[in-house]
């Protein structure tokens, strides 16, 4: 797939959350969001390893794997 999402909840482990990223970037994902509902964060992982981090009222776009989107955070 182009992009991926992962909604972390209470119980999961950073360590294993990056080594799903890690593995989503290696297989060729262009884009993985992670979802933090608890700080309203999202964390965006590129296929060549470059973050960014949105916040609630941030907007999301401008991204080559969502053509077309805009959506506030």
């Amino acid at each position: 797939p182009d992009v991926c999402v992962e909604v972390l909840s209470p119980n999961d482990d950073a360590i294993e959350v990056d080594r799903k990223v890690e593995e989503y970037r290696e297989a060729g994902v262009l884009l993985t969001i992670v979802i933090n509902p608890e700080t309203r964060t999202l964390l965006l992982v590129r296929k060549d390893g470059s973050t960014r981090r949105l916040y609630a009222h941030d907007t999301l776009g401008d991204e080559p794997a969502l053509p077309g989107l805009s959506v506030e955070i």
